[in-house]
């Protein structure tokens, strides 16, 4: 006989919610700051229709992994020949990034972890990884607290996520910015040569070029651009290239004035083409100056939330991080890209902001001498996808401005005008996500004629929502679904006449489902006679016929 926490484990696995099953409780974050999902890479390529997953618990970061976890698997980067200095828009279904799906752990072995259900899609190895998604019953973020992204590794992280059944009450933040793709890494090198224009310049002469969809690239060098991850400058001072997103990311400044001011800056990361919510990704990093005395900034991570409804007056960022200023003597690196916000509940949302902008490039100063150096280019803008039954956030995807230099030169970083590499904004307000399905009424019928009398209604609906019953559109009475998906309540006696009678559901959040078909009955004095012992079914108007010619005949035979 299986244990009752094997049946306890089976039940709670019998689907997955699309908002969650809410076995975490709710969590309240009044001040500080909050990270709430522990992830790991997968270590190997997994099939569609697999049951297991090649992820070894002892890799999940933070709390680890346990039975019945909900987990998001998605494919972060690929193996694609991606070529370096490519700036043309990439499509990410034709690299095989970006697509994800949601199951749940129910063993945990040496080397895998065993799944409710088999994977509907395939991933490759390396650049997938595993997320734990939280499942609330509510949320509630103080204003002053955030709960955060753990910054991506290079396998795994840069997810911030969490399910919750009823209401998520934001004041605070809720923050994937800068936890995307890494900026080039720091070189700290003086390289004096002139002339060189190399994509894959090797340092010290190339800069860092940054990191995006394209795996196992980071590290190079030179001012070719790899996908969305941004190049670096050359030879002496260009500046750093800007990560892209849904918004391609700008080009670094030109060379120093003892190099012929040569636009040989990095080139921005290229534009990346997909509709939220099917796929998502990271913003792509920035590059580095060949001077290289800085990192460049991290993209943007990915923010993703499903709930009842979400209100309030906090922020949803995924931004770019900007690249930090330098005073003297070296170029700037560039921006990281916008990442991706997706967020759909099916009552309300609000908030005051949810941005996932891009990072602003590097500012400069001007050598001792007075000559000014390059700026970095800006990062490209992200993707915001928010869904609802009404969507009331400022929605922001805008690219970042190039840095500028204090001499006020024009070094042609790029962008300089706002509205130029922007990303995506898709607002929905068509019922939200996960819409409540219309009730039913199963009695009465359409048609029936009753007595003027209470009136029993019965039917089916959502569990546990509260059922709305009007009567020739007036609120007349309300009832509860019962955990059995039933639901019945009695009316007060209509008054004579034709009567229309339709139910709508409301869950806890205040999302309303749409009306039932409506059922039409008739009330009067007296409801249809029944007819018993003629044989003649159900309709009278037949058994009066009848019952009237056979008195007829009786009457013909007397004397």
């Amino acid at each position: 006989m299986p244990s009752l926490l094997a049946l306890t484990l089976w039940v709670s696995l019998a689907g997955i919610p699309s908002r969650g099953d809410g076995h975490w409780g709710t969590l309240e974050v009044d001040a500080g700051t909050v990270t709430l999902n522990p992830s790991a890479p997968l270590r190997a390529a997994v099939p569609a229709g697999s049951s297991t997953l090649p992820v070894v618990a002892a890799d999940v970061s933070g709390r680890g992994i346990q039975l019945g976890d909900l987990v998001l698997i998605v494919q972060t980067q690929a193996r694609f020949d991606a070529g370096s200095g490519e700036v043309l828009p990439i499509a990410l279904d034709a690299v095989g990034v970006g697509h994800f799906e949601f199951t749940r752990v129910t063993g945990i072995d040496a080397s895998s972890l065993r799944l409710f259900e088999p994977l509907g899609l395939g991933y490759t190895f390396p650049g997938a990884q595993l997320v734990v998604i939280p499942e609330f019953a509510s949320v509630r973020i103080g204003a002053g607290a955030q709960v955060v992204a753990p910054a991506w590794d290079g396998g795994s992280g840069g997810v911030v996520g969490f399910f919750s059944r009823g209401l998520v009450e934001l004041d605070g933040v809720i923050s994937a910015t800068g936890t995307g793709f890494r900026g080039g890494t720091r070189l700290d090198t003086r390289p004096t040569p002139s002339g060189c224009t190399g994509l894959d310049e090797p340092a010290p002469n190339g800069g860092a070029k940054g990191e995006g969809i394209s795996a196992e690239q980071y590290g190079r060098t030179g001012r070719g651009n790899v996908a969305n991850a941004a190049g670096g400058g050359v030879c002496q001072s260009s500046g750093g290239g800007g990560g892209a997103n849904r918004g391609a990311g700008g080009s670094g400044g030109v060379s120093a004035q003892a190099d012929g001011s040569r636009p040989v800056g990095g080139l921005g990361g290229a534009e990346l083409v997909f509709t939220p919510p099917a796929r998502v990704s990271f913003g792509g990093g920035g590059g580095t100056p060949s001077n290289g005395a800085t990192s460049a900034a991290s993209g943007g991570g990915l923010v993703f939330i499903r709930a009842g409804a979400l209100v309030g007056v906090g922020t949803l960022e995924a931004r770019g991080a900007s690249a930090a200023d330098i005073a003297a003597d070296d170029a700037a690196s560039g921006g990281g890209a916008g990442g991706t916000i997706v967020v759909q509940v099916r009552g309300t949302l609000t908030c005051s902001l949810a941005t996932a902008e891009g990072g602003r490039g590097g500012s400069t100063g001007v050598t001792a001498a007075g000559e000014p150096l390059a700026p970095g280019g800006g990062g490209g803008g992200g993707v915001v996808f928010l869904a609802g039954a009404t969507a009331g956030c400022n929605a922001l995807a805008a690219s970042g401005l190039a840095g500028a230099s204090d001499a006020g030169a024009d070094l042609r970083a790029t962008p300089t005008d706002a509205g130029v590499n922007d990303g995506l904004v898709i607002e929905q307000r068509d019922g939200g996500f996960d819409p409540i399905p219309r009730p039913v009424i199963t009695a009465p019928k359409t048609g029936q004629r009753l007595k003027v009398e209470p009136v029993t209604l019965a039917g089916t609906g959502e569990a546990l929502t509260e059922v709305l019953v009007f009567l020739d559109g007036e609120l007349a009475v309300t009832a509860q679904v019962n955990s059995n998906s039933f639901w019945s309540v009695t009316l007060p006696a209509p008054s004579l006449g034709p009567h229309v009678i339709v139910a709508r559901l409301r869950d806890l959040t205040g999302a309303v489902s749409p009306d039932s078909v409506p059922v039409r009955i008739e009330v009067a004095s007296e409801a249809h006679p029944l007819v018993v012992g003629c044989g003649c079914g159900s309709e009278p108007g037949l058994a009066a016929a009848l019952l009237t010619t056979l008195l007829l005949l009786g009457r013909r035979r007397r004397p």
